[in-house]
């Protein structure tokens, strides 16, 4: 299996946040509301498969990505708090996911870099949803830290996959939005190793 395959097996494994059914049978689908501001994404100005189709799919996951705060000043809630911020991404998570896995190489490329970015995002607003004005801020951070590794251990993938796929094929970084793409993915994978080294995939080596 080549990277970018085992790359995108891990993706949706991490990403998808249901466990695992164990009955066969046929699930009922679950529902979501598209906001009004995410509506202009979902018409596809072009035939199916054609770049407008897959670049609106991915405009359209990246809109319906929920970018609230929590508010946490109790140990107890630092979990939930981890939790919700990564379930409000796991509908987002699925267009990037289906984007990636259906798309061509410049498709998957954008797409795999959006899922990067998504678990970036929630780091960021997880560590936001500490008041400044706690009295234990720097306690609550140290006990967020372990909370956030696998958030951080997607995103080094997801990183990690953009800058494989470009080296595979040098047509998937043909544009230069794609090429600031993959050297956006190298830096901010330099930056989580160097965070969390812990956080690794056994396949990935850590060098910059």
């Amino acid at each position: 299996m080549s990277f970018p395959t085992r790359a995108l097996a891990l993706l949706a494994a991490t990403a998808a946040a249901l466990p695992v059914r164990a009955d066969p049978r046929p699930q009922r689908a679950e529902l979501f509301v598209v906001p009004l501001a995410c509506e202009q994404f979902w018409k596809v100005p072009g035939p199916d498969d054609s770049p407008a189709m897959w670049n609106q799919l991915i405009s359209f996951g990246g809109c319906m990505e929920d970018a609230h705060l929590g508010r946490v000043e109790r140990s107890e809630d630092l979990v939930p708090l981890v939790d919700r911020l990564s379930a409000r991404l796991q509908v987002a998570m699925q267009f990037y996911l289906g984007a990636a896995r259906f798309g061509d190489a410049s498709v998957a490329l954008r797409a795999v870099y959006h899922i990067g970015l998504a678990e970036v995002a929630l780091i960021t607003r997880a560590r936001s949803s500490i008041p400044r004005a706690s009295p234990r801020y720097a306690e609550l951070h140290a006990e967020l830290e372990p909370l956030l590794r696998p958030a951080a251990h997607l995103a080094i993938i997801a990183f990690a996959g953009v800058e494989q796929i470009a080296a595979d094929d040098p047509d998937a970084a043909r544009d230069e939005m794609s090429r600031s793409f993959v050297r956006s993915a190298h830096r901010l994978r330099v930056a989580l190793q160097r965070d969390w080294p812990d956080a690794l995939p056994d396949f990935l080596v850590a060098s910059p």
